[in-house]
């Protein structure tokens, strides 16, 4: 018999799982080199207005994001900016939970979310101000709206995968391989209905 239980209750109590084993433990590590360096540069945005300062670092993306939230003369800076990276996080990790909905079900999405919750890589990378956790994010939103192409070929699910794939080059330029998924969703999935020339036309406005 097919399970009736609505999945928004189950996602809403997993995100809140996600935000709380996090956030309660925001300060439970010194600050990282990498974290003083992202500080140190959001500041120096701020405070020179050059919004492309050090884009050589192919982190621009997290930098800016950075900067409306930092308190850059408290000793609070270091975990105000974790929380804003984990802020970011959030719609990363509701997309992994739609994401496993679309693939395996409301029971699929809620085992992917509690793996997530639980696995000790990602409650210490969480928790850290580093650009990994906002590309992270920005590749599953990415990801997420790839994979609504096995359901229908929506040029706005292609518009979306593209830009959150562009944010999360953005953030981190390590996740220029991530720029590979609406391809690899193109030549792989689409409805039974969706020719070659539609799927054509959606990778088209992705890219």
């Amino acid at each position: 018999m097919r399970s009736r239980t609505p999945f928004l209750p189950i996602a809403v109590v997993l995100l809140l799982a996600f935000w709380l084993t996090r956030l309660l433990a925001l300060g439970s590590f010194p600050p990282f080199i990498d974290e003083s360096f992202h500080v140190s540069v959001a500041e120096h945005i701020a405070r020179t207005r050059g919004l492309f300062a050090y884009a050589g670092e192919g982190r621009i993306f997290t930098y800016w994001w950075l900067i409306p939230f930092q308190p850059f003369e408290t000793r609070a800076a270091f975990w105000v900016a974790r929380a804003a990276t984990l802020l970011a996080a959030l719609p990363g990790f509701a997309a992994l939970l739609a994401t496993g909905r679309l693939a395996a079900g409301r029971w699929g999405g809620a085992l992917a979310g509690v793996l997530y919750v639980f696995s000790a890589y990602h409650l210490f990378f969480d928790r850290l101000a580093l650009s990994d956790t906002i590309a992270t994010a920005a590749v599953a939103l990415g990801l997420y709206f790839a994979v609504r192409l096995a359901r229908r070929a929506d040029d706005r699910d292609a518009a979306l995968a593209g830009f959150a794939l562009f944010l999360a080059a953005g953030a981190k330029i390590g996740a220029l391989p991530y720029l590979g998924i609406p391809l690899a969703a193109t030549l792989t999935l689409g409805p039974r209905r969706c020719g070659w020339q539609r799927r054509a036309r959606w990778l088209a406005v992705a890219l």
